[in-house]
């Protein structure tokens, strides 16, 4: 049976799924147009929002700027469960991270090829939602070890 933490967790996800996909609905040659790479003062303040995770300027990176953080989990069940998590998000972005499991870690390195290897607010909204799903997921986690 569902607990009410299991309700509110799927009805989050449908009210996510559907935002995600009004914001990715617009034909993508002109969401492709208004894209922009951030400057590194913008990614600055938008990481204030996204702990641990590291932006690595283009100059120093062989002309690609990303984002990156490794994520850890408890086992790799739950580090698999993240990565599934997350495909519904990735697929309505059309926003594709590079992404690394070894059991229980995730490593994940954000850029976007649209604007020249530069950090985007596409990265941003992924990186967002990462934070939130890894979030549900622990919580969830934390839940059902306590029962």
């Amino acid at each position: 049976f569902c607990t009410l933490l299991d309700i509110i967790n799927i009805i989050h996800q449908f009210f996510l799924l559907q935002s995600m996909a009004f914001c990715f609905s617009f034909p993508r040659r002109s969401l492709s147009r208004s894209l922009e790479a951030m400057s590194p003062d913008a990614v600055a303040v938008a990481l204030m929002k996204l702990p641990g995770w590291r932006y690595t300027p283009a100059h120093t990176s062989g002309g690609k700027a990303t984002l990156f953080k490794e994520f850890t989990f408890r086992d790799f069940h739950e580090a698999w469960a993240f990565m599934s998590a997350m495909v519904p998000h990735i697929n309505a972005a059309d926003h594709h991270p590079e992404w690394f499991n070894v059991y229980n870690r995730v490593q994940v390195t954000l850029t976007t090829h649209d604007v020249g290897n530069a950090v985007s607010f596409k990265d941003i909204s992924i990186a967002e939602l990462m934070e939130a799903e890894k979030d549900k997921l622990v919580a969830s986690s934390n839940h059902h070890h306590k029962q």
